[in-house]
């Protein structure tokens, strides 16, 4: 029998983001009518991207690492040496920087200092862009007022976990 813990995620919302509780997918469409501009940074594989493509994003996912499989268009680029007039041609920012810094294995091992600690730079960028954005990260990281997301918290994905756990 496989035994999980719920996977819990903090997000920080700035610039008028805001989450809504109701069951009902917000929907934003920029004036001109076009899909909503979303960049991803620190993408990885693209796990967070899907989630905005499919609520009606458009998405670019940014990188320092080449991420073939990424299924979004794609720039291995450092997320903190983005020019800003290129960020400002988005409508909202996701940002996932690296976690290990502030986990808990790397406090109980000792060597959360080997890690990057990116959160406050990449909170400086995103405030300067003067666009809503979401920072995603872990426990313990230093976000501000922030939301704290738990599988358990949707039914769907209690019901899909209980089926894992066997």
């Amino acid at each position: 029998m496989l035994h999980t813990t719920p996977q819990l995620k903090l997000l920080e919302l700035h610039a008028g983001a805001s989450y809504r509780t109701d069951r009902q997918r917000p929907k934003f469409t920029p004036p001109n009518g076009r899909k909503p501009r979303l960049l991803d940074l620190f993408c990885c594989a693209g796990g967070a991207g899907v989630g905005y493509s499919r609520a009606g994003f458009e998405v670019i996912g940014v990188d320092i690492k080449p991420q073939p499989n990424y299924p979004f268009q794609f720039i291995q680029a450092d997320a903190l040496k983005l020019d800003p007039k290129f960020i400002a041609s988005f409508d909202a920012i996701h940002a996932s920087p690296p976690c290990q810094s502030y986990s808990d294995l790397a406090k109980r091992n000792g060597n959360a200092d080997e890690w990057p600690r990116l959160i406050e730079p990449v909170r400086e960028m995103l405030i300067q862009s003067g666009l809503p954005y979401v920072i995603e990260n872990v426990d313990g990281a230093p976000l501000i007022n922030f939301v704290v997301l738990c599988c358990t918290m949707f039914p769907k994905l209690r019901a899909s976990s209980s089926a894992v756990r066997g």
